[in-house]
Parts: C-alpha cells; sequence; structure tokens
C-alpha cells in the first residue's frame, strides 16, 4: 500500500474516532438531569420529582459520565502510539532502496 494511501486512512479513522467522541459528549451534555427535567411541568401543584430521585439521576448520570470517561482516556495514548508507528513503517519503507534484498 502507497504511504500516502495508508496515511489518508488513517487520517480518516482519527477523524472518524474524534466525530464519534464529539458525538459521545453531546450525548452526555444531552442527558443530563437539568436537560432532561428543564420544562417539566408539575401536576397539581406537586413536584415532578422528589430532591432524593433528583439526587439519584444526578448519581447515576454523574457514574455513567465517569464511566465514559475512563474508557475515553484511552483513546489519546491509542492515536499517539498510532502516529509513531505510521512514522517508524514510514521510515522503514524510506530506508529500503531498490534492489536490496529487503525491498524484494
Amino acid at each position: 500500500m502507497d504511504i500516502r494511501e495508508e496515511t489518508r486512512e488513517a487520517a480518516e479513522l482519527r477523524y472518524a474516532a474524534m466525530d464519534t467522541l464529539k458525538a459521545v459528549s453531546e450525548f452526555i451534555k444531552s442527558n443530563k438531569p437539568s436537560v432532561l427535567l428543564e420544562g417539566a411541568t408539575p401536576t397539581k401543584g406537586g413536584e415532578v420529582i422528589s430532591d432524593e430521585e433528583k439526587r439519584a439521576m444526578w448519581r447515576d448520570w454523574i457514574n455513567f459520565s465517569k464511566d465514559i470517561f475512563e474508557k475515553q482516556k484511552e483513546l489519546p495514548y491509542l492515536m499517539i502510539d498510532d502516529i509513531a508507528n505510521m512514522y517508524t513503517k514510514k521510515r522503514e519503507i524510506v530506508g529500503k532502496q531498490k534492489g536490496t534484498p529487503e525491498s524484494k
């Protein structure tokens, strides 16, 4: 595979990964309890949900966000490793000369 094609494919994968992370981030933001309860009107003068239920919703949302964040923390390291591997491979390809046993 040509190094330009490989570089382009790697860039497309990184772009897709960043786009996916952006979508996950937007999902987390849009599912905050404050957003979900925004505009909810209580019926007959009571509350929509109790304070204890609100605390439980926030606790669940924080735990969910924390789990997602823990998984996302590994991705930048993987991307850096990917870039390093790509340049190592490029150096190996550039270092090979025609007519040498390695180039056959």
